[in-house]
């Protein structure tokens, strides 16, 4: 919508409820077998998907340990001020 934003860097999550006027950082959970710097986030087609009011999911590229990249859904239950790890969907190639 036009008050939810969100900005983000190799490892955190920004967000705003008011079209830009402040922003605060959001909480991500990374599961261990990841790298907490291998954030790559919100990629296309679908950057952010508004379930309901509140219930966002969004694909994000995490990078493993093992140094291959994975496409993995999370879920926001707020708004975008914490996002859980659903699950991981599938490895990215150099094609994706």
């Amino acid at each position: 919508n036009t008050e939810l934003g969100f900005i983000a860097t190799r490892e955190n999550i920004f967000y705003t409820k008011n079209a830009g006027g402040s922003y605060h950082e959001a909480v991500v959970s990374v599961p261990e077998q990841y790298l907490l710097g291998g954030l790559d986030i919100f990629q296309p087609p679908n950057e952010v998907t508004e379930l309901t009011s509140t219930t966002l999911e969004a694909k994000f590229y995490l990078t493993k340990k093992t140094g291959h990249m994975y496409a993995c859904l999370y879920r926001s239950n707020d708004g975008g001020q914490t996002w859980e790890f659903v699950r991981e969907l599938s490895e990215v190639t150099q094609a994706d």
